[in-house]
């Protein structure tokens, strides 16, 4: 018993939210009827019978929506009428009149408006939202119209201005209605958008991430316009041109047809296109393109193997380091947000062979295309813990990941050029590092002093030939310990080594100072010292930002 009391609870329920579905419609519907009534009362004082264009419209094979554009109509929700809920309108406003629904696709839109909340278009773009599964409930909402649809809008308008002359209206009124016509691209984001809010609860904004664009196309109607390059005084002049063996052409923009249009006087756009559009017999073709703004991910990284290039180095297809920093951290991310491909940005680089120590090197990845563009807080600490302790941590550490802002960016770009960085280099010297040296070199370097690089000549081939000035903050010389200076064995050796801390101005070349680069650099290590001198191993122990921007204070 008190099952089947619980049972008939729940169809009650059901039936009363059925009901309820129900009287929502219809509200709905006499809303947007009594809307669609006050537009049309609006238009026949100002203008004309608002009816007499429709039924000039739909004599043309032209769908209700294409009238309603005719009619000037800026209202988007009235587009989402069916075209039997419009025929209703429309009689409801005008007894007298009567309209049949349109078999054929309409020649104006070429069925794009038509049939904008059909299954076909909907249920493409639902099942492609479906499959990518991003993460959001608000889309920024583009669309694309086959270019035909310019000289169709045209022809009908013109139509529509020729008929309601015929039928006794003055000039001045009928070209009011012409000028009048509503682009078909606002109705088409405004019948796609209601379906989508209807079926998956997604809401169109110009501030979301995630950017759809529907892209419909007409293959049997692509060359409408080309007209427009035989007319008296053509504006559309079409190039052609090759490139890759393909030859295509331009010339023929949008906005270049819609400038050839107005040129064109009415006698002769009735002779060179057909005034009504002519019908179509083909259905256009959409495509679905979707993409969401980048996720970025800030923090900095550590690297203590001098085998890591920064990203993947390769020439001639062939990869010079098996290894990079950037992989090691962008894998492992790359699936938390399930996006396409990654970016990564640093403040400045180091080469394979050199470590970064301290506090690691500031940097952001760009993730492509996220499908889970928000994680929590506390999933950046999972993150942060998977890369150090992956295959890879003996080599490459992460610390502070953290999401960050679009703006946040220029202070990565800026400091990569301004910022101070530390260094420490085991450098070899051609006489003994005496203590004498060694005093005179730390008195040089206690003081600030500028050096002047040329491009290096290791880096010629990708960067450009300048003098660049940098400044040497501060600079000092630790010599080795016995151990570490040379064996018994190799007496000559001794003394030859030594450790060379800098502080210097970010982009400064550290080998270069060192061996002076064939006097490229002035002054050098080499020269402050007389000698020959080169690096054996370079390390980078600080590079002094703020980063990520949410730590304040010292790391």
């Amino acid at each position: 018993m008190t099952e089947h009391i619980d049972k008939r609870i729940k169809l009650d329920d059901s039936m009363a939210q059925d009901n309820s579905i129900v009287c929502d419609d219809q509200d709905r519907l006499v809303g947007l009827t009594d809307k669609l009534h006050n537009f049309l009362k609006g238009y026949q004082s100002l203008k004309c019978d608002p009816c007499k264009v429709v039924s000039i419209v739909r004599n043309a094979s032209c769908c209700f929506r294409c009238a309603l554009r005719m009619l000037g109509c800026r209202e988007s929700d009235l587009y989402v009428l069916t075209e039997k809920e419009l025929i209703e309108a429309f009689v409801s406003f005008d007894p007298s009149v009567s309209y049949e629904p349109l078999e054929e696709t309409c020649a104006a839109c070429v069925g794009v408006l038509q049939q904008a909340d059909t299954t076909r278009v909907i249920d493409a773009v639902v099942d492609r939202l479906t499959t990518e599964d991003y993460q959001t409930k608000s889309y920024t909402f583009y669309v694309t119209l086959p270019v035909s649809l310019l000289p169709r809008n045209h022809a009908l308008a013109l139509h529509v201005y020729n008929q309601l002359k015929e039928q006794g209206l003055d000039v001045e009124a009928a070209t009011a209605v012409r000028n009048d016509q509503v682009d078909a691209k606002e109705p088409v984001r405004a019948v796609v958008g209601q379906q989508l809010m209807n079926k998956m609860g997604m809401q169109q904004s110009t501030e979301a991430g995630l950017k759809m664009t529907v892209v419909f196309s007409h293959p049997e109607t692509v060359g409408d316009h080309v007209f427009l390059t035989t007319v008296s005084n053509p504006v559309v002049k079409l190039l052609k041109q090759r490139k890759k063996g393909q030859v295509f052409f331009t010339g023929d923009s949008r906005n270049t047809i819609i400038e050839g249009l107005k040129s064109l006087d009415d006698k002769e756009a009735m002779s060179a296109m057909p005034v009504p559009p002519k019908p179509v017999e083909t259905a256009f073709e959409l495509k679905i393109e979707l993409l969401h703004e980048s996720t970025l991910v800030g923090g900095r990284y550590i690297k203590l193997s001098r085998e890591y290039s920064q990203t993947p180095w390769s020439i001639r297809g062939q990869r010079l380091t098996e290894f990079s920093v950037s992989e090691s951290i962008g894998e492992p991310l790359k699936k938390y947000f399930k996006c396409d491909d990654y970016k990564f940005v640093t403040a400045g680089r180091e080469d394979a062979n050199v470590r970064m120590l301290g506090h690691g090197r500031p940097f952001y990845m760009q993730m492509v295309n996220p499908r889970i563009p928000e994680v929590p807080e506390d999933l950046y600490l999972k993150m942060e813990e998977e890369i150090n302790h992956s295959s890879n941590s003996e080599s490459v550490l992460v610390r502070h990941l953290a999401r960050i802002q679009p703006g946040d960016v220029n202070i990565i770009k800026e400091g990569e050029q301004t910022k101070r960085k530390t260094y420490s280099a085991l450098v070899w010297l051609a006489k003994p590092f005496t203590d004498d040296l060694i005093e005179k070199l730390n008195a040089i370097g206690s003081t600030q002093f500028e050096i002047s690089q040329r491009t290096p000549i290791r880096v010629l081939q990708r960067r450009a030939h300048m003098v660049r000035p940098k400044q040497i903050y501060h600079l000092s010389v630790q010599k080795l310990p016995a151990r570490i200076q040379g064996s018994d064995e190799h007496q000559e050796a001794k003394g030859h080594f030594a450790r060379l801390i800098m502080d210097t101005e970010a982009g400064t070349y550290i080998k270069e100072f060192v061996h002076g680069d064939l006097g490229r650099t002035n002054p050098s290590f080499a020269s402050l010292t007389g000698a020959a001198a080169d690096i054996l191993d370079l390390d980078v122990l600080e590079v002094d930002l703020v980063w990520p921007p949410h730590i304040k204070t010292s790391m």
